[in-house]
């Protein structure tokens, strides 16, 4: 769970509110028609089945209760407190311990391990690009995007939805397209006329079944229960048309060939025999207003999903761009004090005081070269800021719309269902088949919800994202003062002297979050949409370790006033000794020189 309690924690508004709403509408409303049913269920005059009409009622009574409660609980929490706390929002890659200098956040704050790694983050800051933004593979998608290629900078899941509506629709003119090439194959032939004949419409009946359970695999699903969203798909097909050889294209055209002509005509061969000899029975409705019905709900339903990425797709180029800074440094200094000196102004600019996110750390080792007191070294960090929700979430206008509309459909749907159920009179083949309109409302409005869900849950936040490497070489020195003949007191220190090659890589990055309701509601991955500069930033970390350098002592003080006091002591006997031994000797009398310096010396002298 994502909640963290502290008394300064990211608020971010409940963007479920009128979305549960509308859930726990259509529940009050569907499940008293579900009580009713299974309350109010019984044999009625007239009706030649009864036991199956009866069992008809209590089975769509127990469905409609079900689903009637599902929704009410569903809107219920939807619209309950959004709890973030200051545990969120996930992570961009796996977090690692930091330096002991700085009390960092641990993996147990921040549990979710991200969907990129650090050597990504690292290559996009280095190399000014988004690896977000993947290639469409597969044919198909690549036919969607070409569509609306701004369809590539939307966040994986958008990309998702859109793909596996426009699969559904794609497979569904494909169907249509067999059923034609059937008619087209059969008058070119010489066939017998097959139109207003039972072949006509057990033709339209198997287009109508292969369209459903076309739409039915390719049903959108509710991102908590969504398997394909940590690694969502994105291709048609598991070999890129591209990439195919001769051979596999040669073998994919014979496939086709065989699906879209020879199966066809032996369908309708097989069809057209039974038609002669037994005689087909004539079906009890005409599956063609449905099969019509159907194709529009879901070209309908695809609309609605290109509609809202087209609005949310970008209109220009998205950025990629960072702040960057390298040089060369000659300081007498450990290389860990400027992996310390980063990590203090990083922890300036913490977002509530929250701890920053230290996805990489190595700091440098010094590697010594055969014992000369000299050697290499080398390390790096990769840290984020805290990330902040931006204060204006903007939502397209109409996502909320959307909700309205797919509930209003499924309550469409429920409604109509228990009208079919409802009605007086025996069951029937011609009834039974408009149990297809519940079904089509209830599928373009689930379509039509789990859209406009995804789009109403976007969260978008912004974060500094810093990576930092160090290089070079050093070599021990030693400092020392107090030097002079005359002084009693010696300072002496070990330093190193230090060859840095510094580069520092800032930027300014926008993600995105599709939250969902319940305890994991930010803690879904996190996409990483743009990249702006950050100079402002760059600027404040380098002027703040260069600041450390020039004002950090090399030399051992004297802290205490105990030391001072001695040292003092010590230079005023210090002073004294020099004044003794300046003073002038007493002379020296001519006997005495002649006797040391021999004769003759006195006069000269």
């Amino acid at each position: 769970m994502g909640f963290e309690y502290g008394s300064q924690a990211i608020e971010v508004r409940n963007p479920f509110k009128a979305e549960g709403a509308a859930y726990a509408v259509r529940g009050l409303i569907v499940a008293p028609l579900g009580i009713y049913l299974l309350l109010y269920a019984g044999v009625e005059e007239g009706v030649a089945e009864p036991d199956a009409r009866v069992a008809l009622q209590l089975a769509v009574g127990v469905l409609l209760l079900a689903v009637g409660l599902y929704a009410l609980g569903l809107g219920l929490f939807k619209m309950f407190r959004f709890y973030t706390g200051r545990g969120v929002p996930a992570n961009l890659a796996s977090t690692v311990a930091a330096s002991a200098t700085i009390a960092p956040g641990s993996e147990e704050s921040f549990r979710h391990p991200g969907i990129y790694n650090p050597a990504k983050l690292s290559e996009m800051l280095s190399g000014r690009k988004n690896l977000t933004f993947e290639e469409p593979r597969g044919w198909l998608a690549r036919l969607l995007n070409g569509l609306c290629f701004s369809m590539i900078f939307l966040p994986h899941p958008m990309r998702w939805i859109t793909l596996k509506l426009f699969m559904a629709l794609w497979h569904a003119m494909v169907v249509l397209a067999i059923l034609g090439l059937m008619f087209l194959s059969a008058r070119a032939l010489g066939m017998v006329e097959i139109t207003g004949t039972a072949v006509f419409d057990y033709l339209g009946a198997a287009a109508l079944v292969a369209i459903l359970l076309i739409w039915v695999v390719y049903q959108p699903t509710p991102l908590w229960r969504n398997t394909d969203l940590r690694n969502p798909r994105t291709s048609s097909s598991r070999t890129p048309f591209q990439q195919r050889s001769f051979g596999q294209f040669l073998g994919l055209a014979v496939r086709l060939a065989l699906l879209w002509v020879a199966l066809p005509l032996g369908i309708l061969m097989i069809l057209l025999e039974e038609q002669r000899t037994t005689g087909l029975p004539e079906l009890p409705v005409s599956p063609w207003p449905w099969l019509a019905a159907l194709v529009a709900a879901v070209v309908l339903a695809f609309v609605y999903s290109f509609l809202m990425a087209w609005r949310r797709a970008p209109r220009r180029s998205v950025p990629t761009d960072v702040s960057e800074y390298r040089d060369h440094w000659q300081e007498t200094v450990h290389p860990k004090d400027i992996f310390r000196a980063i990590e203090m102004t990083l922890a300036n600019h913490r977002y509530l005081d929250i701890p920053n996110r230290v996805y990489h750390l190595s700091e440098p080792d010094l590697h010594e070269q055969s014992g000369n007191n000299q050697g290499t070294f080398e390390g790096e960090t990769l840290q984020e800021i805290q990330p902040e929700p931006l204060a204006r979430q903007r939502r397209d206008p109409l996502a909320l719309p959307g909700a309205v509309l797919g509930q209003l459909l499924l309550l469409g749907a429920a409604l109509w269902l228990f009208q079919l159920v409802h009605e007086p009179g025996p069951l029937s083949a011609q009834a039974a088949m408009f149990f297809l309109g519940p079904l089509l409302l209830w599928l373009l409005g689930r379509s039509v919800a789990y859209v406009a869900n995804m789009y109403l849950g976007e969260i978008r936040f912004q974060s500094q994202l810093i990576a930092f490497r160090a290089s070079g070489t050093y070599s021990q020195v030693r400092l020392g003062t107090g030097s002079s003949i005359l002084d009693s007191n010696r300072s002496e220190s070990h330093a190193l002297r230090s060859s840095i090659t510094p580069w520092l890589v800032v930027s300014r990055i926008g993600s995105s979050i599709i939250a969902v309701s319940g305890a994991m509601n930010l803690e879904q991955p996190r996409y990483v949409l743009d990249m702006e500069p950050s100079d402002d930033l760059t600027k404040e970390l380098v002027d703040d370790v260069r600041r450390y350098l020039r004002e950090r002592q090399v030399l051992a003080p004297i802290e205490s006033s105990a030391d001072a006091q001695s040292v003092m002591d010590i230079h005023r006997m210090n002073e004294r000794t020099r004044a003794v031994h300046s003073t002038a000797l007493p002379p020296v009398s001519e006997e005495i020189l002649r006797e040391r310096l021999g004769p003759g010396t006195a006069e000269e002298n």
